[in-house]
């Protein structure tokens, strides 16, 4: 991963290595799940409040002390991500899918984000594409499909597959994150209007702090984040 910038972002790649370097079970501290439910509230909280560096803090130490804890896994990747450090996003989320029992009910949503990550990555599509035999959300299913034909190089493909996926949810943000990858679609497709309009649908019903950096960053760049 590339040194940030931001030093907020920089000290929270060195509270992610040590978690990624503590992956390994032999090294992980005695498990304490009400300590990790405790420091989830703290991190959430602290997140609530725009404190990066002491929300990321708080939900690696929650994963530590609770590896099973699924939740922590996508909050703490929500910081991540609001924070441009995608690929400790991915990392984290890897350990995720390797950690959680097969029937934890969070699952299907990790590979849903997890997946929609490596396929942005455009070399990770084979990757992508084994997550998404893990979503059973209908909308994200379709979406992620989706997301995966643009870096696959058929953005056209994409947009009946979003327009499905729409169809499926009711679910603001579900539909905000669509919108933002029907945008990306028309971007790749050369069709400014469109992109715009979509872009505009996202904008007006995003709520994850994630999603919002995503959008940002493709409305600033006109190129996807």
């Amino acid at each position: 991963m590339k040194r940030p910038t931001n030093p907020s972002s920089f000290i929270i790649l060195l509270v992610l290595a040590g978690l990624l370097i503590s992956g390994c079970a032999e090294k992980l501290p005695p498990a304490d799940p009400d300590l990790a439910q405790q420091m989830q509230r703290e991190g959430l909280s602290l997140l609530n409040r725009g404190d990066f560096t002491g929300a990321s803090a708080k939900l690696s130490g929650a994963i530590q002390y609770d590896p099973q804890n699924s939740r922590a896994y996508l909050t703490y990747t929500e910081v991540l991500e609001s924070i441009r450090l995608f690929d400790g996003a991915i990392d984290v989320f890897k350990n995720a899918v390797d950690r959680l029992p097969a029937g934890d009910p969070s699952l299907p949503l990790i590979h849903y984000r997890y997946g929609l990550l490596l396929a942005r990555n455009g070399t990770d599509i084979k990757k992508a594409k084994q997550s998404l035999t893990h979503v059973t959300d209908p909308a994200q299913k379709l979406d992620l499909q989706g997301v995966i034909e643009i870096y696959d190089a058929r953005p056209g493909a994409a947009l009946a597959l979003f327009g499905n996926a729409l169809a499926e949810t009711k679910n603001r943000d579900q539909q905000a994150r669509i919108h933002y990858h029907t945008a990306l679609a028309y971007h790749k497709l050369g069709d400014t209007a469109k992109s715009n309009e979509a872009l505009f649908h996202a904008v007006n019903n995003a709520s994850s702090l994630a999603l919002k950096n995503h959008i940002r960053v493709f409305f600033d760049t006109r190129q996807p984040p």
